[in-house]
């Protein structure tokens, strides 16, 4: 089969099945499958495919229309720059993230920083990566994740810049009191209501415990604030994804008694999705 007539299949099913982006995610995929580049598959539609990789490309796409994260099939995310290693077990990387690596580098220029639910690793890996001088202590409770966010350290050359801490209390990590100048988190911070919700790619395929955040969204962050303003130095910069308007507001009244917020930031979507907060 000619590499154009498998690309238009792959795409109607694609749509078939309700992927927004079906161009977009048919390419990917015969990059994956194929190892052309996506230039040359839009030169060269007259391409004869293999038999082998008309089964993985079709596989895959199988897979993809069950709403089975591309990511999952990949076992790669592009994340900042960066190419991640992503395996089920850690929360996929989302483009809105990359919002709350951009705040913390705003201010950042080095020493030592905190990423609280580290997950795949991937907003630690950003900042190693954009400043030099810099070290990292990453906190993960997922067994499953941590072993991924390891992977993604040691292929970027960052392990021995990284302190890789597997516990659920914050309280239980080695830091000093007033001893990092950085804490960064996207915890989880979907109400347990709202799950239900959420798109299968979410729901079903990104771990529960990366995604709820209890019946209101915020307990990750009564348990975060407290420990964050113990652990930064005063003037210090704490960084939070959070879920929209409502609850960055919310979040802020958490941390009214030793922080200040310094600026909200808006999503793509304009949804406020990122706090900056200075310890005072």
């Amino acid at each position: 089969m000619e590499l154009g007539r498998a690309r238009s299949l792959a795409v109607t099913l694609l749509e078939g099945a309700g992927i927004e982006s079906a161009d977009l995610e048919a390419d990917l995929l015969l990059v994956w499958a194929t190892g052309f580049q996506r230039g040359y598959i839009h030169a060269h539609p007259e391409k004869i495919l293999s038999e082998e990789q008309l089964k993985t490309f079709f596989e895959a796409t199988e897979r993809r229309c069950g709403r089975e994260p591309l990511q999952h099939i990949t076992k790669e995310a592009g994340f900042f720059g960066l190419s991640l290693l992503i395996e089920p077990g850690a929360l996929v990387p989302r483009p809105e993230t990359e919002i709350a690596v951009e705040a913390a580098l705003e201010s950042f220029r080095g020493g030592l920083f905190v990423d609280w639910g580290t997950g795949s690793g991937c907003i630690a890996a950003a900042i190693l990566e954009n400043a030099p001088r810099s070290f990292c202590v990453a906190v993960e409770r997922s067994p499953s994740a941590i072993r991924v966010a390891w992977r993604n350290f040691k292929k970027l050359g960052q392990i021995s810049r990284v302190l890789l801490w597997h516990g659920s209390d914050p309280w239980q990590v080695p830091l000093k009191a007033h001893s990092a100048s950085l804490l960064v988190s996207n915890p989880p911070y979907i109400p347990d209501p709202v799950i239900p919700l959420l798109m299968p790619e979410v729901r079903i395929h990104d771990p529960l415990s990366a995604l709820s955040g209890g019946s209101d969204g915020l307990d990750a962050y009564r348990i975060l604030l407290p420990w964050a303003w113990h652990v930064l130095e005063t003037g210090g910069t704490l960084v939070l994804e959070t879920g929209g308007k409502e609850q960055c507001e919310r979040v802020k009244a958490l941390g009214a008694f030793g922080f200040r917020c310094e600026k909200t930031l808006c999503d793509f979507s304009g949804i406020a999705r990122v706090l900056v907060l200075k310890k005072e």
